[in-house]
């Protein structure tokens, strides 16, 4: 029999074994996991003095506590509406500059008490002249689900350095700037967002304005400066609207096009997004074309697109297509013929411009394409138009489909 002292001996051996392999220093190079935080908005402050916990957390603490928390934290907000109508964060200067990866959820988790129906929204109109709702230098981060991020000076969003962000399903409106404005990196996602009435671009590549495509789409810079789709017709339907269009990009490659519907068509004459319609995928061939049909519901108007890469580099919004669609039996002129835009000069409703059916007609003779008139006029019974004098003389193809209305 082995004496029983040998035995204590191993163990012995392999505690310290043990207790060795613990203090060995982490090899050269190897990654060290953290692990990731969440801070806890509660308040509708603006103070950024103290620390983010359960006692108060402002948004603003809660950015300073992420930049200082190593890896990829989560804002996340738990805000009671009390006898408010929304819990509307609004800062009294620029929010600091996201330095850490960072995923910001506006959903409200009061909500899933019952005390709070809406998520969490970001107003910015006392943060002073300029200033920007959310700028991100980190990358990697996640801006989702906000209430909306409106009345900054500058840009909604505002992103540079980092790339790899990804921004969806936001309302970004009423910004003095671009809805959002990538100053550089490569790789940023937009998806799903409700972007529109902004002083700039919904999108701007370079916040320098609107970027034209380039043969092969090979440029570099913000995003790539990934081409956008050109829409060539909309034919809008009782039942549908379709979208026929072409993207020009990078050959033999698979892109993501989105697609929205606008009030109007932005003033730059390129898009902003103001209600997402859907998404498809189309390839492009070895010539780096691709030709797209995409069929939406019957509200789509005033139609804008995105394109996204394999990478993620998100386009600018697309030139918006304008809907000739009469919403009006008065006879008024347009007011300003050849700017893509059927308007009187008067609204049927507050921010609804009214668009004759003489209107439509002047606007589709300003171009040599075909144009779609169709018809949506609120009345009781048969609308009825009752024109004040000869109609103008159509001078170049329309398709004037009284079924729609």
């Amino acid at each position: 029999m082995k004496p029983i002292y040998r035995i204590a001996g191993i163990n012995v051996i392999i505690l310290i074994a043990l207790v060795v392999g613990l203090a060995s220093p982490i090899a050269p190079g190897r990654a060290v996991a953290r692990m990731a935080t969440t801070f806890t908005v509660n308040s509708l402050g603006d103070s950024g003095g103290g620390t983010c916990d359960a006692s108060e957390c402002t948004l603003r603490e809660a950015i300073q506590a992420a930049n200082a928390s190593p890896g990829t934290d989560t804002i996340a907000f738990d805000i009671p509406c009390l006898d408010l109508p929304a819990p509307v964060i609004v800062p009294t200067s620029p929010l600091p500059t996201i330095t850490d990866p960072v995923t910001i959820d506006g959903t409200n988790l009061a909500k899933f008490r019952d005390e709070c129906p809406l998520d969490v929204g970001l107003d910015g109109q006392n943060a002073g002249a300029g200033a920007n709702g959310l700028h991100i230098t980190a990358g990697n981060s996640t801006v989702k689900n906000l209430l909306y991020i409106l009345g900054f000076g500058g840009a909604g969003i505002l992103l540079e350095e980092g790339g790899g962000n990804l921004i969806e399903q936001n309302m970004i409106t009423g910004n003095g700037g671009a809805g959002v404005a990538v100053l550089s990196g490569t790789g940023n996602r937009f998806r799903e967002n409700y972007i529109y009435d902004n002083g700039g671009l919904g999108i701007d590549l370079g916040n320098d304005g609107p970027t034209a495509n380039d043969w092969g789409d090979g440029d570099g810079g913000p995003n790539g400066r990934q081409n956008y789709p050109i829409i060539a017709s909309t034919k809008r339907t009782a039942a549908n609207t379709t979208v026929e269009g072409t993207l020009r990009s990078t050959p033999n490659t698979q892109f993501t096009l989105e697609f929205f519907s606008n009030l109007v068509c932005d003033d730059s004459g390129y898009g902003e997004g103001y209600e997402p319609q859907g998404s498809l995928t189309v390839t492009t061939d070895e010539q780096g074309y691709a030709s797209f049909t995409f069929v939406g519901d019957s509200e789509g108007r005033n139609i804008t697109a995105t394109a996204t890469d394999p990478n993620g580099n998100t386009s600018e919004f697309s030139p918006c297509k304008p809907d000739l669609v009469v919403n009006s039996t008065t006879d008024r002129v347009d007011a300003v013929q050849g700017d893509g835009e059927c308007n009187t000069g008067y609204e049927i409703r507050p921010g609804e411009p009214e668009c004759t059916l003489r209107a439509a007609i002047q606007e589709a003779n300003a171009t040599s394409a075909e144009d779609p008139i169709s018809f949506d006029i609120s009345a009781t019974g048969i609308p009825v138009i009752r024109l004040q004098g000869a109609m103008n003389r159509i001078v170049y193809p329309v398709e004037l489909d009284a079924t729609t209305q």
